[in-house]
């Protein structure tokens, strides 16, 4: 799909360049196309951005859900050792996908700030 917007995005641009390069006194017909050509680049954007907002906001569910059967399966642990030691390799995938989490542009925030982030604090890593 982003293929298809390219391509077309292209061909806007070539027209834009090709009524640069006529020269045409015609400025009615020039500015009909400048019009018609920015209107297309505005759709064009539009779409882009709504497919990056899915593309985020999928990939922020997906952290958020990665972030929770993190937690549980650490807690249940900690419950039945006593112990809020994490691996070195556990200890930096949380963090690593919490931070992706709530950063740009996921900006993850909730339940996950407020109960998961508090909690898995509490643990330390083994060196």
């Amino acid at each position: 799909m982003l293929l298809k917007h390219e391509e077309k995005l292209t061909s806007i641009m070539n027209d834009i360049r090709d009524i640069k390069e006529s020269g045409k006194t015609d400025n009615k017909v020039t500015r009909d196309k400048f019009n018609v050509l920015s209107q297309m680049l505005q759709e064009i954007e539009h779409k882009m951005d709504d497919m990056e907002e899915r593309r985020n906001n999928a990939r922020r569910e997906t952290l958020k859900q990665q972030l929770f059967n993190l937690y549980y399966k650490y807690k249940e642990r900690a419950e039945a050792t006593g112990e809020m030691v994490l691996s070195q390799c556990e200890y930096e995938q949380f963090w690593t996908a919490f931070h992706e989490y709530e950063s740009e542009p996921l900006n993850g925030d909730g339940l996950i700030h407020s109960v998961v982030e508090v909690y898995m604090r509490g643990f330390t890593s083994e060196d």
